[in-house]
């Protein structure tokens, strides 16, 4: 759950609650450079000055654009987030109304919103008690507005901005060795043009030994393969910092408790689907020594002549993808990357150079330049670097035998690259049974709710049949009318205590982690 005050938790209880809400848009997506840190007999209450942060919620990019308060023309506002099994990112969406008796926002008005009903405009969606409102969501709008000419209103529809990185391609060919998930995540993010105030990375379990993407792939799969074989979570959070969470976490006891004074309906919906086998396949790749990459074969096609007083970008297709490469030599063959030049006739010359070359992951490209006033070839060429090869392919399967006499045999087939030790398949299969192997229902609950209530909170519900602890798997916030409702999508819980090297007791109750 988010922080809050005492004040707020009850009234978040409390039989009359006095709802609050806010709504903020970023029309003109400018920043304000003026704005700075409230300082106690300094700054003007309700100013402009922003509460200094805590240090797991910094100050970063979202909170410096110069937004409009729109909150009293909301007509209503809904947010929604889940977690989405088996890749674990979770994005958020939200769609809200606003009113335009006046055609302020009704393009050709000549009012000044007119201009703005644009995409892409920065939002922060706000909720509480008592005018003590907590982040709801942050994020873009997405796509131009519906302006609806009968009833006055215009409606938007908006997506965190989680959702756009997940959209973006690598700037450039990335190779890395020997690095964890979340290393990889910071990498991604960096070269999204995040800067790490923006995000908030724990150390992930996953380790991968090689992994590597050429220009242009989609970030978006990236992250959802790299999230698959981790199983932690991934999600934009209500003040707008990016977080990932590995998927084994301590003990969590009940943070809200649901009960007939908060419930309005409760129902059993599908199963959350049972799992009791996990196969899983993937091709372990690791980085060789420097050695030849790629030779020459066929020298006399034209690709490898240089016309006089010219260059000529060449390509060597490498049989596997390559860590690092060295640039060629001109002249000799050495025992490292060289080319050798020719005239037509097979003669040796001079005044050939490389210009420039770069490795992209299976394939590396080189320029040479002839200084000559007539047309070279290249007569022979060897490329070397670190390749990266397959030293071995993991089969593996792990099954819950009593699960499978009970409910038959329920598979799961993950084929992901980024699973690379029969230990880290161990560990992942473990805890897809551990979660998935027995039937456990999940329950849909409309409660009168707390805007304070966020995904994996637990939940202790008292209802009818209903009794135990849940997990909050998907839950959705709507504020409408000036009433304030909550719709969750719930797993049942069963906590663990997992051993920690140094605090558990041995032959104690903490379970070995997976």
């Amino acid at each position: 759950m988010q922080t809050t005050s005492s004040q707020f938790d009850t009234l978040s209880t409390a039989p009359v609650r006095p709802i609050s809400y806010a709504m903020r848009v970023a029309w003109e997506r400018t920043f304000d450079d003026t704005k700075k840190f409230f300082v106690l007999d300094e700054s003007l209450l309700d100013g402009g000055d922003m509460l200094a942060p805590s240090d797991d919620n910094p100050v970063q990019e979202w909170d410096y654009y110069t937004y409009t308060n729109m909150t009293d023309r909301l007509v209503s506002y809904e947010t929604s987030r889940s977690i989405k099994f088996p890749y674990s990112v979770s994005s958020a969406i939200a769609s809200f109304r606003l009113e335009n008796t006046d055609d302020m926002m009704t393009p050709g008005s000549g009012a000044y919103l007119a201009d703005y009903m644009l995409p892409s405009r920065p939002i922060r969606m706000f909720a509480g008690f008592n005018g003590e409102n907590l982040p709801q969501f942050v994020g873009l709008t997405d796509g131009m507005p519906t302006i609806e000419h009968k009833n006055k209103e215009v409606s938007f529809n908006a997506t965190d901005f989680l959702s756009r990185i997940m959209k973006l391609k690598t700037p450039a060919v990335i190779a890395m060795q020997n690095v964890r998930t979340d290393e990889v995540l910071d990498y991604l993010f960096q070269a999204a043009g995040l800067t790490p105030s923006q995000y908030s990375l724990a150390k992930g379990r996953n380790e991968i030994k090689f992994v590597y993407f050429d220009k242009d792939t989609d970030i978006g799969d990236i992250i959802l393969d790299l999230m698959q074989a981790e199983m932690g979570n991934l999600f934009m959070d209500e003040s707008g910092i990016i977080r990932f969470v590995p998927r084994i976490q301590a003990n969590q006891s009940a943070a809200y408790t649901l009960d007939d004074s908060n419930i309005v309906d409760i129902s059993v919906t599908d199963s959350n689907g049972i799992i009791n086998v996990v196969d899983i396949t993937a091709s372990i790749r690791e980085v060789q020594v420097k050695q030849p990459l790629w030779t020459l074969s066929d020298s006399y096609s034209d690709d490898w002549v240089v016309p006089a007083s010219s260059s000529k970008t060449m390509w060597a297709n490498l049989d596997d993808p390559a860590l690092t490469t060295t640039t060629p030599t001109v002249g000799t063959a050495v025992s490292d990357s060289y080319i050798m030049a020719t005239d037509l006739t097979g003669a040796s010359v001079g005044a050939v150079t490389i210009t420039s070359d770069y490795l992209f992951t299976n394939s590396y490209q080189f320029t040479v330049a002839n200084a000559n006033a007539y047309p070279i070839r290249v007569s022979e060429a060897e490329i070397w670097g670190e390749p990266a090869k397959i030293v071995d392919v993991i089969n593996y399967e792990k099954r819950d035998t009593d699960s499978v006499d009970k409910y038959e045999e329920q598979k799961l087939s993950i084929e992901n690259n980024y699973l690379q030790s029969v230990g880290a398949c161990d560990s992942l299969a473990l805890t897809i049974l551990d979660s998935y192997s027995e039937y456990a229902g999940d329950i849909e609950i409309t409660i009168k709710g707390t805007p304070s209530l966020q995904l994996n909170d637990v939940l202790e519900v008292t209802k009818d049949t209903f009794t135990g602890d849940y997990k909050v798997k998907s839950i959705t916030n709507t504020i409408i009318a000036g009433q304030f409702r909550q719709k969750i999508l719930a797993t049942k819980y069963t906590p663990h205590s997992w051993f920690t090297l140094e605090e558990s007791l041995l032959d104690g109750t903490d379970v070995l982690t997976p």
